[in-house]
């Protein structure tokens, strides 16, 4: 599947600072985190919002959290960062364990990926 915009849905109002996101899909977290997926959205998110992605549902079931580095609606461009994920052990008790990330968070453009706790955003 490619990246649904209805299904980027913001939990919280914007903050002087952010806004946070949900976003499910039955795409795995890998593909989530690959260059170009969030390009659509470039006219929503602005840098520094946070997405927390339900991946896989169908299949493999994890929870990803990204937060955006760089958004430039012009050039559809949307850079995120990706902060590893939460495989789902169990969906009734919502017992979770910390993974590390589904693969690089590779920019649409040439330059560094930018991941793991506390990778500076460009």
């Amino acid at each position: 599947m490619a990246f649904s915009e209805q299904s980027l849905v913001p939990l919280s109002r914007e903050t002087r600072y952010f806004s946070l996101f949900s976003y499910e899909t039955e795409d795995g977290l890998e593909r989530v985190a690959a260059s170009g997926y969030f390009r659509p959205a470039a006219g929503l998110l602005k840098r520094r919002d946070v997405i927390l992605v339900y991946a896989g549902m169908e299949d493999a079931p994890t929870i990803g959290l990204f937060v955006v580095t760089e958004t430039d609606a012009k050039q559809k461009l949307v850079r995120v960062a990706d902060f590893a994920g939460l495989e789902i052990l169990r969906f009734g008790g919502h017992v979770f364990r910390l993974l590390p990330g589904a693969g690089p968070s590779k920019p649409d453009e040439a330059g560094p990926a930018k991941r793991g706790r506390g990778a500076k955003a460009a």
